[in-house]
């Protein structure tokens, strides 16, 4: 199985803050879901947690006490609308997104976290039948055959993004015919599916 390594233990709170707020702005702009960060979200959980006890525990001035409530407020924001963009994701591509967890290598990161997964194959079920009940049944036979994974909306992979660079690339093919340089700090605007992988990578970023 895809082995998650544990860069996130050794990471500061902010450090941590910035991966979230990373992954949340790449998600909302990717066209399709990315990769899975569950780790990630569970390591900012456990922080939440940390910071819980301690604002109960603790006695510190109020006035420090309201501000770091108010930065618990903002990470909790942070995780439930990634959250939430991932659910939108899967129940909008539901048939392509399993196609592509299927497609999955035993050592490739994942795509879904287990409780998405399950989401998922709850919600092409509950949709396939129906689909099923409410129009298929009622179309002519000849035309009851219904392909989900042609009739049913894909994610847009040539859409136009904006990305930050991260780290040096040299002779990326950006187009059907271009090739550049990205250049480590530059922004670009280029088709998503041109450096889909140089941003699961962690390469580019999405803004």
């Amino acid at each position: 199985d895809y082995q998650e390594d544990d860069e996130y233990v050794s990471m500061t709170s902010a450090e941590l803050l910035d991966k979230l707020r990373d992954a949340w702005i790449n998600e909302r702009m990717a066209p399709e879901l990315l990769n899975s960060q569950e780790e990630l979200v569970e390591c900012m959980i456990e922080q939440l947690d940390a910071m819980e006890r301690n604002l109960k525990t603790g006695k510190r001035n109020p006035l420090v006490n309201g501000i770091h409530s108010l930065e618990m407020e903002r990470v909790r924001f942070l995780i439930t609308s990634y959250v939430r963009c991932r659910l939108r994701k899967i129940e909008k591509y539901v048939v392509d997104v399993l196609q592509q967890h299927r497609a999955r290598g035993q050592h490739d990161p994942p795509l879904l976290s287990l409780a998405e997964l399950e989401f998922a194959r709850e919600f092409a079920d509950g949709m396939e039948n129906h689909l099923k009940s409410t129009i298929i049944k009622h179309l002519p036979t000849n035309l009851q055959n219904f392909d989900e994974a042609k009739e049913l909306p894909k994610p847009n992979r040539d859409k136009y993004v904006f990305i930050r660079v991260n780290d040096q690339q040299d002779q990326v093919l950006i187009d059907d015919d271009e090739t550049t340089d990205l250049h480590e700090g530059a922004r670009y605007i280029v088709r998503y599916s041109f450096i889909a992988s140089l941003l699961a990578e962690g390469s580019v970023s999405l803004t």
